[in-house]
């Protein structure tokens, strides 16, 4: 589910008045464009593969390109959303406000699935993130995770409450989430989120019987395997100026470093670092690589 993010600079948003926005900026946004963005700035390729609608489209397309990125597109009818984003610099806060997808047939989606089967081929990783459309099932997600399987391309999933649920049958080799989603399919546990995180982990890598990651904010990520227990990775302390794309980050992080062939601790670490140096940038997923290297060092 593709966006144009119209990311709006305020000193302070007062709701029912008529203000003065301070800066407006245009970005591609949604997650697999996030993912894409900070992937490209590690040096490494992705193609992003969605759906592309109207006049918007045409727009994102540009902006999409202006960064970089690989886009496949599969046309459809309406327009493509707009993320209306407001940033309130007194406060820090941030307002999102989503608008809903244009609606995808069964033929669309078809042709989206193939597009992305036909570059299996040239990757190592699949990854299956961001909101389905409204009119697309919550499990449209397991053909495409066992398809990739079967290739021998590895699958990582970040999704939320229904879609996650009826995806982790499918056993993706990966499953990102933060603690709200894992929680919204293992039980929303108890007490501090640290130990939930830990729990929520665990409990994900036993359905898929793979690799779990489960972000607590700024705090950091839980990480469990089908043969591991459940560790907790503390992110690193940084200004954070913008934690949108924080965990569509972390996980690209995390794809450079696994097709590196990395231990797995060694890339959940270096995950966290892409993703503490993401929220430092206004733009989702636009770190900077001697940043990431020094984040990574003061681990």
């Amino acid at each position: 589910n593709l966006a144009i993010d119209n990311v709006l600079e305020i000193d302070e948003l007062a709701l029912g008045k008529v203000q003065r926005v301070a800066k407006a900026t245009l970005f591609a946004g949604g997650k697999g464009i996030n993912v894409a963005r900070a992937t490209g700035c590690l040096r490494k390729d992705a193609e992003v593969v969605g759906f592309l609608a109207g006049e918007a489209g045409n727009v994102l397309r540009q902006l999409a390109s202006s960064d970089g990125i690989q886009l496949h597109a599969t046309r459809c009818e309406g327009q493509t959303r707009l993320t209306t984003i407001i940033v309130e610099r007194s406060s820090g806060l941030m307002t999102v406000l989503n608008e809903p997808g244009p609606h995808i047939d069964k033929s669309q989606w078809e042709s989206f699935c193939r597009s992305i089967l036909l570059r299996l081929q040239h990757h190592k990783f699949m990854v299956c993130t961001g909101s389905l459309p409204a009119s697309v099932p919550t499990d449209a997600f397991v053909s495409l995770i066992v398809e990739a399987r079967c290739k021998g391309v590895k699958v990582a999933l970040d999704a939320n409450a229904e879609v996650l649920g009826n995806s982790l049958g499918a056993h993706p080799d990966i499953v990102k989430v933060n603690l709200a989603e894992a929680e919204s399919v293992t039980g929303v546990g108890s007490g501090d989120r640290v130990p939930r995180a830990l729990k929520a982990a665990k409990d994900l890598s036993s359905a898929t019987q793979g690799l779990s990651i489960v972000t607590v904010g700024s705090l950091g990520a839980s990480v469990s395997g089908d043969d591991m227990e459940p560790e907790f990775i503390h992110a690193p302390k940084v200004h954070e100026f913008n934690s949108l794309g924080a965990g569509d980050s972390l996980l690209a992080g995390l794809m450079y470093a696994l097709a590196d062939d990395r231990h797995v601790m060694e890339a959940v670490r270096y995950a966290t670092a892409v993703a503490a140096a993401s929220v430092e940038t206004l733009k989702p997923g636009d770190v900077d690589p001697a940043r990431v290297r020094d984040l990574v060092s003061q681990a």
